[in-house]
C-alpha cells in the first residue's frame, strides 16, 4: 500500500523500551503511537484540545490493528 500521500500526523522512533522479548515493537506501543497520530490528525482539522473542552468530546468505539510489517528498534 502506498501511504505517501497521507498527511504526517506523528513521527516517532522505535526505542529499546518499546520492544518485547522477541525484539519486536510491543502491541501496546502500536496503540500508543496510533493514538498520538490520531490527536495529530485531530489538531490538523480543528478537532483538538480546544474543541474537546466543555461539553464536547469523542471516543474510540472500535479499533482494528493491521500489521503490514513488523517494527523493530530504530
Amino acid at each position: 500500500m502506498d501511504f505517501s500521500n497521507l498527511p504526517l500526523t506523528h513521527k516517532a522512533t522505535v526505542e529499546e523500551q518499546h520492544l518485547d522479548f522477541l525484539q519486536h515493537m510491543n502491541v501496546m506501543w502500536y496503540t500508543h503511537f496510533f493514538d498520538m497520530a490520531t490527536w495529530g490528525f485531530y489538531n490538523q482539522i480543528g478537532f483538538g484540545r480546544e474543541y474537546h473542552q466543555g461539553d464536547r468530546g469523542s471516543f474510540a468505539l472500535e479499533q482494528y490493528t493491521r500489521y503490514h510489517a513488523e517494527l523493530r528498534q530504530g
